[in-house]
């Protein structure tokens, strides 16, 4: 009687379960490969969404100009009596400077807090929430906004300078606290009104570093914002919004200023 021997076979290759490491690895480096396409594709696309936020409050901005000067016959608000004011100097409406400044003046028109009128314990509306005062992708800085508001949204300081003589215009002298009549400014689509500003050191151009520099009430070219990924969007006095390279304007380039004028009166 025959006994037969009893075998074994082997499964091929394919039939075994589980990975070999060279499978692994090679899906690793597929996910990562994918990962590094989609990543900054939705980083690109969240950024958008809140640059035209951005642009929507600046739209709004415009919106409460407009019904100021129809209120007031024509005349601007003013730039506001401090650069980076503190939120009692801010809220001093016994000062001329103060109730008049855009700030205090243009929000209610669209139904928002002036800064005067923000309550102590409402002061982290510019820190989390939808308002016109807050730029979507600014970080702040909860430390200083227990002393000052922290604007994201820049007043341009240069808006009564003569592109012609500067500061000081002959006949009239230094204008620049001075409310003026809209009619003064022969291209308001070309005069900036307001801009997208630096609020914290990721905002600008890293030569312009100092504190000094962010949260401005009123600035000019080099306090605007980098933060949308090296652009800004500015508001005319027309009630226009354009979008621009942040490197162009604080550069000043001979093609920019063509089209955007930082000092608005001849």
């Amino acid at each position: 009687m025959k006994i037969k021997r009893l075998t074994t076979s082997v499964l091929p290759a394919h039939s075994r379960l589980g990975f070999t490491l060279i499978e692994m690895l090679v899906v690793i480096a597929i996910i990562a490969l994918l990962a590094s396409m989609i990543v900054p594709a939705v980083t690109g696309a969240l950024r958008s969404a809140t640059h035209a936020k951005s642009m929507s409050n600046l739209r709004q901005w415009g919106t409460s100009l407009y019904l100021h000067l129809y209120d007031s016959q024509g005349k601007l608000p003013s730039r506001g009596p401090n650069q980076q004011p503190t939120w009692t100097l801010a809220s001093s409406t016994s000062q001329e400077a103060v109730r008049k400044a855009w700030y205090n003046v243009l929000p209610p028109y669209v139904n928002e807090s002036a800064i005067a009128d923000v309550p102590r314990a409402d002061r982290k509306i510019f820190l989390e929430g939808e308002s016109i005062h807050r730029d979507p992708q600014a970080e702040f800085d909860t430390a200083q906004l227990i002393v000052r508001p922290l604007f994201s949204y820049c007043f341009n300081s240069q808006l009564n300078t003569s592109r012609q003589y500067g500061d000081n215009i002959p006949g009239q002298g230094d204008l620049r606290q001075k409310s003026l009549d809209i009619t003064m400014y022969p291209s308001p689509s070309n005069t900036v009104m307001f801009f997208e500003s630096r609020v914290g050191e990721g905002d600008g151009d890293p030569s312009q570093n100092s504190n000094s520099q962010y949260a401005r009430a009123y600035g000019h070219s080099r306090h605007l914002s980098f933060r949308y990924g090296g652009k800004v969007n500015l508001l005319f006095l027309d009630g226009s919004v354009a979008r621009f390279n942040s490197k162009d304007l604080f550069n000043g380039t001979e093609v920019v200023n063509d089209a955007v004028y930082w000092s608005g009166l001849e």
